[in-house]
């Protein structure tokens, strides 16, 4: 089963809003890694999806390039003590 599905319709909208705006800020970053990123970030640690989606460039680039740096695919939590702005 897809971690997609286990999310709320308007879960699924920001995190898409969420990496398309990644898309166009970061040259090194794709949609579908964001999208797969903040997915599994928010399903151990919850985000404010929303309002990271709307949030000014600076939080917003803080948030999805430290998520993009810092999360750990194995351990499934963050290192290097990063913490996201937009936690729950």
């Amino acid at each position: 089963m897809s971690i997609l599905n286990k999310l709320a319709p308007g879960e699924v909208d920001a995190i898409a809003a969420i990496a398309k705006r990644a898309r166009n800020l970061f040259d090194n970053i794709d949609a579908i890694t964001i999208m797969i990123l903040v997915t599994e970030v928010h399903r151990r640690m919850p985000l404010r999806l929303q309002d990271l989606a709307e949030a000014d460039d600076f939080n917003f680039s803080h948030d999805v390039a430290g998520i993009a740096q810092h999360w750990d695919r194995i351990s499934e939590e963050m290192q290097d003590c990063f913490r996201p702005r937009f936690t729950a």
